[in-house]
């Protein structure tokens, strides 16, 4: 699978990537230095999807990531971002990506996923609902258009996504 871990050197394409799916209208962007501090922290889980051999004129270019943040101690692990470059969708890359995601906290010992939505993305919530995760809070005004967020959880187990 094309999937490693992010690091330093892909900074560039993470910050292309988030600038080009997310509308900083709807969406507080990481900075180039934010997407730094977090590749290089051992809290951070960040991977990324590459193009492998069988496009050779794009080997290795970074398609998408998803990154997220657990806490020392805790047994939880946040899922933060996750995007796909926009040539690239259709392909399954994001839920490969974030079954990754799942897949890795349990490798972790980690026995929940956290994750935020707009309560307006009806699209991500029901395919989160479908993987499984419940609302547990909203959050009035989270977003910088004044739009409410939904956290959402799931326990993990050792049989991975249904």
């Amino acid at each position: 699978m094309p999937i490693r871990r992010a690091t330093l050197a892909d900074v560039p394409a993470l910050v292309t990537l988030e600038r080009r799916a997310f509308d900083p209208r709807l969406y507080t962007p990481m900075t180039p230095a934010r997407f730094r501090a977090n590749v290089a922290s051992p809290t951070c889980e960040a991977f990324v999807f590459v193009e492998d051999e069988q496009a050779p004129d794009r080997a290795g270019a970074v398609l998408g990531y998803s990154l997220g943040l657990k806490r020392r101690g805790g047994d939880w692990l946040r899922f933060y971002s996750l995007a796909v470059d926009a040539a690239a969708k259709g392909r399954g890359i994001g839920e490969v990506l974030f079954h990754h995601f799942e897949d890795n906290a349990r490798r972790l010992g980690l026995s929940t996923v956290l994750l935020e939505i707009r309560e307006d993305n009806a699209f991500l919530r029901t395919r989160y609902e479908g993987y499984g995760y419940t609302i547990y809070r909203r959050v009035e005004a989270y977003y910088p258009d004044g739009c409410a967020c939904l956290k959402m959880r799931r326990r993990l187990d050792a049989r991975g996504p249904e």
